[in-house]
């Protein structure tokens, strides 16, 4: 299932890295995780539906790296 890959890779995320995740809905169910566990997100209206950007909450350098990917693509629309 999408939301077990996401966590399952969201828990040996790297510091300084980001996981995006491109699904063809929002994924509601994986936001209060997120909040949970001490991550972050942005999320973007992809070109097949939904782009989740995620990083460590407390990763100032995952935060840029991942907020300026999503920069290039329209805001969520959902």
């Amino acid at each position: 299932e999408p939301l077990q890959r996401a966590i399952q890779a969201l828990q040996v995320l790297p510091e300084g890295n980001y996981l995006r995740i491109q699904h063809r809905m929002q994924p509601l169910h994986l936001y209060p995780w997120l909040e949970q566990h001490g991550f972050a997100s942005e999320t973007r209206q992809g070109k097949a539906g939904c782009e989740v950007f995620v990083w460590h909450r407390d990763d100032a350098s995952a935060a840029r790296a991942a907020q300026a990917a999503a920069l290039v693509l329209p805001e969520w629309r959902g």
